[in-house]
């Protein structure tokens, strides 16, 4: 960008303009190597992943569907499935 006008841009500095907003290298946290953010983006995806996939399960009662199940079955009768 020229200092005496600077509205008057080269192509050049156009596109670097467009492809910095685009990539997001004009924000703060952006240390200017679009090669480097995307390092550092990938991290901290993997890190957020890592954090999101610890998810603790309850217990299944193993015993209360098998009472379940006899129940069932005294309720229904015994009979062939063939």
């Amino acid at each position: 960008m020229t200092k005496d006008n600077p509205k008057k841009l080269t192509n050049v500095e156009r596109r670097r303009l467009y492809y910095k907003r685009l990539y997001g290298l004009d924000k703060p946290e952006s240390s200017g190597d679009l090669k480097t953010d995307i390092k550092r983006y990938i991290n901290e995806a993997d890190e957020e992943k890592k954090k999101s996939s610890k998810v603790t399960l309850k217990p299944v009662d193993v015993d209360g569907i098998t009472k379940s199940r006899i129940q069932y079955e005294k309720i229904m009768g015994d009979f062939d499935h063939d």
